[in-house]
């Protein structure tokens, strides 16, 4: 689906219930994301538990009940699948991204309630364009 690119893709009024500056190593967070760009590619992370890290290269030391790590660029990592505990050794180290590409919540139906309207955004979105569309149809006289 290619989307007409003089339309400009408003992004949705819905924002991370938790400020990306304020996510620290360690931190334990639910993410989502859904958008679509102008060519159609849809961006899409179903609601995931992961931990924040500051580099996905360094592996997490875990001193007293906290994890620590140096570096300044923050990451998500989710847990693998078959994880059964929170634990940096459970992390599915290739699937990292920046912290700029998520919504971070601290529960998993928070999580869900935010994937859920980015998706409502995006349906009222296209609902939009197929009806400006419909307006420019030649008509039969």
């Amino acid at each position: 689906m290619i989307l007409n690119p003089q339309i400009q893709l408003k992004a949705p009024d819905i924002q991370s219930k938790i400020d990306i500056a304020s996510l620290q190593a360690g931190d334990i967070v639910w993410a989502c994301n859904f958008r679509r760009n102008i060519g159609g590619f849809r961006y899409k992370t179903k609601p995931t538990k992961g931990m924040i890290v500051d580099n996905p290269k360094c592996r997490l030391v875990k001193s007293d009940d906290n994890y620590t790590q140096s570096g300044r660029n923050r990451f998500f990592v989710p847990f693998q699948k078959t994880a059964t505990s929170e634990d940096p050794d459970n992390l599915a180290w290739s699937q990292a991204t920046t912290t700029a590409a998520k919504l971070f919540t601290k529960s998993e139906q928070e999580s869900i309630d935010i994937y859920n309207a980015l998706i409502e955004h995006e349906q009222r979105m296209l609902s939009e364009l197929i009806d400006a569309d419909e307006k420019l149809k030649i008509r039969k006289k």
